[in-house]
């Protein structure tokens, strides 16, 4: 049976990652960063939005999504804001998706508009998804939908595998088979 204890932490860390708020375009920094100041910037901002104990950026990862073209290269060393925005997608999209089809999804989304367009509809897109999916949680919660913890864990599971197989689908539409 799922406890009054575990209901009030699952919705107390729900009110957390509802709070949660990536940085707009606009809030993005005006003047240009070197690398180790991109990593500062990128570890502050997104430490929340990654699984826990886990490197999420580093000067290599940086170096490599240059090298297999997903973000462009810095100018003289330096990176702007139309890097980090690139580096804030990667980071929360290479969670769950392998770097190909993160660098799909970008560049799908870039062609048809900007950088700044593309991450100002991720930054949208990213408080809708959370809101949608804190409110399925919590109205399963209320409703007594699952017993176990571990009936919570396996739908949420099965949820997040089922999206992952829809996003796959949707970066290979248009290409052939």
């Amino acid at each position: 049976m799922i406890t009054y204890k575990q209901k009030k932490n699952f919705l107390e860390y729900a009110k957390k990652i509802s709070r949660l708020k990536i940085p707009t375009w606009n809030e993005l920094p005006e003047i240009d960063l070197y690398m180790d100041q991109v990593l500062i910037y990128i570890e502050s901002h997104m430490n929340d939005f990654v699984s826990k104990n886990t490197k999420f950026i580093t000067k290599s990862m940086i170096n490599n999504y240059v090298k297999q073209n997903i973000m462009p290269a810095p100018k003289n060393k330096k990176y702007s804001k139309e890097h980090l925005a690139y580096l804030i997608m990667i980071c929360i999209f290479k969670q769950i998706l392998p770097l190909p089809d993160v660098k799909k999804m970008i560049d799908k989304k870039v062609e048809k508009s900007s950088i700044e367009e593309c991450f100002n509809t991720f930054c949208t897109s990213y408080t809708k998804a959370v809101s949608s999916i804190i409110g399925l949680v919590k109205q399963s919660y209320k409703n007594n939908d699952f017993l176990e913890l571990e009936d919570f864990n396996l739908f949420m599971t099965i949820g997040a595998n089922s999206t992952k197989l829809i996003i796959e689908e949707l970066l290979t539409e248009g290409e052939t088979k």
